[in-house]
This record gives structure tokens, C-alpha cells and sequence, in this order.
């Protein structure tokens, strides 16, 4: 069982890592329709360049999952932030390897907060006497 403030925190991460996901993705679309990134705020609807977008949505990001993350998680934010502000000469690889961090981050989230299955099994009854 989760707090109310956990469960808040972890759908907002949820939700700004989709959007680092999502740009990611529409860089790729964009370069390999040979369109220029800088068309890509006009069809996202944001107000500034994708990098600063990128940028704004990994601060919060972060923000969220420091309030639940364990060091796996926070490691893992450091490779997305890694590849957010690497180099940018090469768009494709760029964004690749934005989307590639972001979906490493939601496996470990996901491994972070998913159920755990525990299987108890009975115990033979020579083993019980023994003991």
C-alpha cells in the first residue's frame, strides 16, 4: 500500500517521462521524414525548442521520483539526464539515445512499484518434527 502524496508523485513522473518519451519518438519521426527539429514545437504546441522542453519536463521529472526512488531509480535518471544534455550534432543518435534512457527508466520504475509475487510453500511434515 501506497501513501496518497507516493501515488500522486509516481502518476505525475509517470506522465512527464511519457512526454520526454513522446518527443524523443517525434524527433526520430521528424529527422527520418527529413523535416527540421525546429518545426517540432509548432506540432507538439510548446513554446519553446525541443532541447529546453526536454530540459523542463527531466527537472520535474526528477522532482517526482526523488520522493519514491531508491538508487536504481535515481541512477537511471542520471542516464536519461545524460543523454538529454549530451551533444546534440547528431539529431538521430541525439534522440535515440533519449528514448532509449527514457524507456530504460520506466522498465526500473516499473520494476520499482510493480507487485511482488511471494509464493509460500508448505513445508514437509518430517521437516517440521526436526525443528
Amino acid at each position: 500500500m501506497i501513501t496518497k502524496s507516493t501515488a500522486y508523485k509516481i502518476w505525475w513522473a509517470g506522465r512527464y517521462l511519457e512526454r520526454i518519451e513522446n518527443t524523443a519518438r517525434m524527433g526520430l519521426i521528424a529527422l527520418e521524414c527529413g523535416k527540421d527539429v525546429n518545426e517540432l514545437p509548432k506540432v507538439l504546441g510548446i513554446n519553446k525548442d525541443v532541447f529546453t522542453y526536454l530540459k523542463d519536463n527531466l527537472d520535474v521529472l526528477r522532482e517526482d521520483l526523488r520522493s519514491f526512488g531508491d538508487e536504481a531509480v535515481i541512477n537511471s535518471v542520471a542516464t536519461l539526464e545524460g543523454a538529454i544534455y549530451a551533444k546534440n550534432n547528431d539529431l538521430k543518435e541525439y534522440f535515440k539515445g533519449v528514448l532509449q534512457a527514457a524507456l530504460f527508466l520506466g522498465s526500473i520504475i516499473e520494476d520499482k512499484i510493480g507487485p511482488t509475487i511471494t509464493t509460500f510453500y508448505p513445508r514437509k511434515q518430517e521437516e517440521i518434527k526436526t525443528q
